[in-house]
């Protein structure tokens, strides 16, 4: 140490009188590498020159000062990029500023910090200043290092006159013509203003944006892209921007998935209560769901045209489907085994007329009966007490046809088509 008493070298050999007023300066001597860190047993800030006000005692006083070996001076890089100080070891640090303003933080070898700030190394708020990076030492073997001192540059503006034109005419595009080529610049979108950029995570190169929503309020984001080495990124111009394209409104999205919905279980409960379905069923089907899924977009993105098309095509198949149903298990008649009518006068017809006219005539019809006469029949059990016997059809002959698939009526008319009912 190099010691002056009141401007004056001191020399130990040196008397005071009684409550003088004396004052020290302790310096460390150039090209030692070490720092003050204790004066009479008591922690000081690490430093390399002291002054002391004493005044003397009655008695003799001694004064002990502690010198330390400094760490070495950080050598730390900037990533403009991400806005951090790079190349850390582990160990204490503090960053401060020529005012001597800061904070202090440790490194852990995991490559994680502590200290009052969640990320120490972010130095976006220092940018256009000088910041002082020191690494801290312990006070008993070591004192702080000589501050490594690194001059930040300061943010470009916002290029709000940059901007010539912000194109809107395609639905659910933005695009934006910027004056010059110099600097690089970057661009983004949120549908809701932010106050950090930081958590803004989109950024891009091109001034296009595609695939967004029509009919939209979009806050897009303008500014000076990052110099690796050179400069951070520039303050950004803020500009809202509403998208082309209508938006549906909600009452005639919903009323066209209704009307799908509701001819879609229609044709469902057709095939559900019927034994098995039709394979025109099955195709249009197939064909209605796909249009109605690729219907769902054009809705989200609003496109009305699209929409109204695609819903149209697949009611227009709903309907189709509905009258395919009606008319191939309502209206036509079906059959379980062919039927065959001999016609009068054939070998069939003769084949069939009873051998015993007795047993005709016992088989031949009672007269027709009146109402009253009618109602009383049916009221009233035979003697046995039992119910009337089925009638018996003596004139009709089933008989395999030479076409298994056809029927064949007796008096040359249409053919009607074979089914599954059963013939009563």
């Amino acid at each position: 140490l190099a010691i002056t008493v009141n401007g004056a070298p001191y020399d130990p050999l040196d008397t005071f009188d009684f409550e003088s007023k004396l004052e020290f300066v302790l310096t460390v001597k150039d090209g030692f590498p070490g720092r003050l860190v204790k004066w009479n047993g008591e922690d000081i800030p690490h430093t390399d020159s002291l002054s002391v006000a004493l005044t003397v005692p009655a008695a003799n006083q001694t004064y002990v000062a502690v010198v330390l070996q400094k760490e070495t001076t950080p050598s730390l890089g900037i990533d403009y990029g991400r806005e951090i100080l790079t190349g850390f070891k582990p160990g204490d640090y503090r960053i401060s500023t020529n005012d001597g303003a800061g904070y202090a933080f440790r490194y852990h070898s995991d490559g994680t910090f502590t200290g009052t700030r969640p990320n120490p190394s972010k130095i976006s708020d220092f940018f256009g200043t000088t910041v002082l990076i020191s690494r801290m030492g312990d006070g008993e073997t070591t004192a702080d290092s000589d501050p490594q001192r690194i001059s930040l540059a300061p943010r470009m503006d916002a290029p709000t006159g940059e901007i010539v034109r912000v194109n809107t005419e395609e639905i659910g595009v933005i695009r934006l013509e910027m004056g010059n080529s110099e600097p690089i610049y970057e661009f983004a979108w949120t549908t809701d203003p932010v106050q950090n950029e930081d958590a803004i995570t989109n950024w891009q190169d091109s001034p296009d944006f595609e695939n967004l929503d029509p009919d939209t309020v979009y806050y897009v984001y303008v500014r000076a892209k990052a110099k690796a080495g050179i400069s951070p990124h520039g303050t950004s111009a803020v500009l809202q921007v509403r998208t082309s394209g209508e938006t549906m409104d909600a009452f005639v999205i919903l009323l066209l998935l209704s009307v799908i919905a509701l001819l879609q279980v229609a044709a469902i409960l057709l095939l559900i209560l019927r034994r098995r379905a039709n394979r025109n069923a099955t195709v249009h089907y197939s064909l209605a769901f796909p249009l109605m899924l690729s219907a769902l977009p054009a809705m989200a993105k609003g496109d009305r045209i699209a929409v109204l098309v695609l819903a149209g095509v697949v009611i227009g198949l709903q309907i189709l489907l509905t009258v395919l149903l009606l008319r191939t298990f309502v209206f036509k008649p079906h059959w379980t085994q062919p039927l065959v009518i001999p016609e009068k006068g054939s070998a069939d017809e003769a084949a069939t007329v009873p051998e015993n006219p007795g047993a005709a005539e016992e088989s031949m019809p009672e007269p027709e009966k009146m109402p009253d006469e009618q109602a009383e029949a049916q009221s009233t059990p035979d003697a046995k007490g039992s119910e009337p016997a089925d009638e018996q059809v003596d004139d009709v002959t089933l008989t395999e046809p030479a076409d298994p698939t056809v029927c064949y009526p007796a008096d040359g008319t249409d053919q009607i088509p074979t089914g599954e009912v059963p013939l009563e």
